[in-house]
Order: C-alpha cells, then structure tokens, then sequence
C-alpha cells in the first residue's frame, strides 16, 4: 500500500484501512474494523509498488474480494490507470472472471496525450450525477480523437498479443544475459509491464548502473518502476534493447568485480 506523504495531512488518511496484497485474511481484518463504515476496497490489477518486486494476483483474492464487497455492499475499485489496455482491452480483471463496480483509467488510454477516465456500473450511475465537478481540458478534442484511435487501434492490431509476444522474448533474452554474466535477478510482474531487480542490491546501487548504461546504448530502463513493452516495438527495437541491457549487465559485472 502507499505510503503517506510529507503533503499529506492526518485527515487525508484517517479513514483509510490497510492490507496486503493477496492476503485475504487481511482484507477481511481490515473491513471488520471498518464495520459498517466501510465504503469501498480499493486495489490495483497486481501489485506493483515502485522500488518492490511485483507480484501477479492469485485470482482466488481478487474473486474473494468480490465475495466481500458483495456481502458488504461496498464498492470494488480497480485502479487500472498503469495496466489498463496492457494487460486486455476491457478490464485487467476481466481474464480472473472479476468485474470491479468503479475503475480508473489514463496512461495508454489516449496513447500518452492528457486524458483519463472513471468508469462504473449503473449502481454507482446516480450518485455520479449528483456531483458537480469541472475541468480546464475537459472538451479538448485532440485527447478525445487520441483515445478513439488507440483503442480502435489497439484491437484491430491485436495490440495486447503483440506487445506480450514482445515481452515474453524480452524476459527471456533478459534472464539468459543475466545467466550468462553470472548474475542473479529477479524479473517479475506481466511479461508487458516486468521489472528487474538485482539479488543484495537493497539501496539499487547495481540496478542504477544497470539503468545508466542501458540508456549510453539508447534504453531508457527504471531501476526502481515497472517498464512499459510497446505494441509499436519491432524486432530491431527489441534487439537493440538487448544489445543494450547486455552491455548493462556487463558494467553491473564489472561494478561487483570478477
């Protein structure tokens, strides 16, 4: 779960619960104590913290989750502003057989112009019209034609297959660079949004050389945040992020020493 930032103030959290992830025994503490307070469960499609390993969900806690929410009558919110369109073109639950009640969206929606989106099913359709909200780019046209193209796109182009095709042989070139350099990794999440750590590499002092020169090769690569694969990756873009992070590895070999 996040954790409080130096802005934040203590009414800005104080009605919020905690759990962990995949941990359904958690989940339902923290509704206990909330009671009938309880207004919504919030949750991202797999846990992907900056700076930790990711973990995939175990379809068990995301339709246990349902089951509460149900039982409850709270809301079920998936926050699918970083995976959404990566992971299917409807809901990034929808493969777990898990339909939230309130979802967020933004990111690959309008293939990087400035838009986001809230969607919700009739049940939560009336309190939405009761509230009053505006926005300065709120009718700008070129997002919207943005959006209506990428998801167009992205389904005529069977962009998901595509992009996890390219992630598989990146995770796997990947892990044979490490192997072949003697050096341990972690490579987790969805092969289209992975991340690498290094094993004993707690303040990422490997992973930041790793990340420094994979971008001297021309590869921008996070040493504490998920990457991104791109449907518009080719076969040359993909060879030359091997290239790159193979030189990566090699300085990473040359900072621990032989």
């Amino acid at each position: 779960m996040p954790s409080a930032r130096a802005e934040d103030s203590p009414e800005d959290r104080a009605n919020l619960g905690y759990y962990t992830y995949n941990d359904l025994a958690s989940v339902r503490r923290a509704a206990a104590e909330a009671g009938d307070d309880l207004a919504a469960i919030l949750v991202s499609p797999f846990k992907h913290d900056a700076g930790y390993d990711q973990e995939l969900v175990d379809p068990a806690f995301a339709r246990g989750l349902r089951a509460l929410c149900d039982a409850t009558g709270a809301a079920l919110i998936l926050d699918d502003v970083r995976c959404g369109f990566r992971l299917h073109l409807g809901s990034s639950w929808e493969p777990v057989g898990v339909d939230p009640d309130l979802s967020a969206w933004s990111k690959a929606i309008a293939n990087g112009h400035p838009l986001a989106a809230v969607l919700g099913n009739d049940a939560f359709r009336g309190g939405a019209q009761q509230v009053f909200v505006t926005g300065s780019f709120w009718f700008s046209a070129v997002p919207m034609a943005a959006a209506i193209a990428t998801i167009t796109a992205l389904g005529e182009e069977n962009a998901v297959e595509a992009m996890a095709r390219t992630g598989s042989a990146l995770r796997e070139g990947i892990l044979a660079q490490a192997r072949s350099w003697d050096l341990r990794v972690r490579y987790t999440g969805p092969a289209v949004m992975p991340y690498l750590t290094f094993a004993g590499d707690p303040d990422y002092e490997l992973a930041n050389v790793f990340a420094a020169q994979a971008l001297r090769g021309g590869v921008y690569l996070h040493p504490r945040h998920n990457w991104f694969v791109s449907a518009a990756m080719t076969g040359a873009d993909l060879a030359l992020v091997l290239e790159a992070t193979d030189q990566a590895f090699a300085a990473v070999r040359k900072q621990i020493g032989q």
